[in-house]
């Protein structure tokens, strides 16, 4: 896990700026949540940094070559990446961190397998596509 300890740091920035609709937290449900910039900016910031993006999560070539598993996962990620982002959900500091391991892996096992269909295709093996 490359930027395991950079993301720890991110992750405790995302604890130390608080709830995501502070005015939801504070009993006042009339008034407009307020979404909180800087702390979707910091999980933005992390999840990238995770090696995820969510086009390449999208990828054609992912959905079509990738294990199904992985290129379900991958599809998945990228959707709620965009829910967060687009704060069409509200989620907790627990399941934003669980967002960035989740990506953290995704993302490795994504690199894993584009290496080893580079090694397939430098040895001179054909990839059929799916």
């Amino acid at each position: 896990m490359r930027h395991s300890c950079f993301i720890a740091a991110a992750l405790c920035g995302l604890l130390a700026a608080g709830p995501l609709h502070a005015a939801q937290e504070s009993g006042a449900p009339d008034k407009p949540a307020v979404p909180d910039y800087e702390r979707i900016g910091r999980f933005i910031y992390a999840f990238h940094r995770t090696g995820a993006n969510p086009e390449k999560l999208r990828d054609p070539l992912v959905a079509r070559r990738a294990p199904p598993e992985l290129a379900t996962r991958a599809a998945e990620l990228a959707d709620k990446f965009d829910a967060i982002v687009k704060q069409r959900v509200t989620l907790p500091d627990d399941e934003l961190k669980a967002t960035l391991r989740e990506a953290e892996l995704v993302s490795a096992a994504l690199w894993r397998w584009r290496e080893g269909q580079a090694q397939q295709e430098s040895a001179g093996w054909t990839v059929s596509p799916r």
